[in-house]
């Protein structure tokens, strides 16, 4: 008899774990179904409010990032595919250079002009020529920094139109080119260099 006892003990105790799971089992679930509801919604506010489609978004392929974010909370470990991404946060073996530094700034800064606005609001204007000043005085290279000041203050962003702001940056950028000892780029073909499309 008390060899029943004991073995029902452990069914019941068994039973009521199993019954636990399952419940936190369902709260994950609904708790991941209403994240995921939150973000789509958010995300449609975004699109609706800003009324602008980014080429480069798409060629990054957001929509895939945003599904492997959602998959990434329901499971317990990392794909093959994000276990790659991961590397990116691997420790590096020494800060970057002012070369590593200046190449993605750069880049950053010519794909902010080229998928500027055709006709920009003021508020735009505004807003990147903050951005603008603000880059200046928290670049990570002191002496690159004070450069970028230079150019600001003496030859200021043409930001009337993309054409125009995305010549003044390359002109910026041959000027720092020319400092550096390096060759000039055509600044004819600086949207054709950074594979502009027709993007209003």
């Amino acid at each position: 008899m008390k060899i029943e006892s004991q073995t029902r003990m452990v069914l019941s105790e068994r039973l009521n774990q199993r019954n636990n799971s399952n419940v936190k089992s369902s709260e994950i679930t609904t708790s991941t179904h209403k994240q995921k509801k939150e973000l789509e919604i958010n995300t449609a506010d975004e699109v609706k409010v800003t009324g602008e489609d980014c080429n480069t978004c798409d060629a990054l392929g957001i929509p895939d990032k945003k599904d492997q974010m959602f998959k990434l909370i329901s499971q317990t470990g990392p794909s093959e595919t994000e276990i790659k991404d991961m590397k990116f946060w691997e420790p590096m073996p020494e800060p970057p250079d002012y070369i590593e530094l200046g190449n993605s700034g750069w880049t950053l800064l010519h794909a902010i002009a080229a998928y500027y606005p055709t006709i920009p609001t003021n508020t735009k204007k505004e807003q990147v020529r903050q951005f603008l000043e603000s880059f200046s005085k928290v670049y990570p290279c002191d002496v690159c920094a004070k450069d970028f000041q230079h150019i600001l203050k003496s030859t200021p962003p043409q930001l009337d139109s993309q054409h125009d702001f995305s010549m003044w940056l390359c002109n910026a950028h041959n000027n720092v080119n020319i400092q550096l000892g390096k060759p000039t780029f055509d600044c004819n073909l600086v949207n054709k260099r950074w594979q502009r499309q027709n993007h209003h």
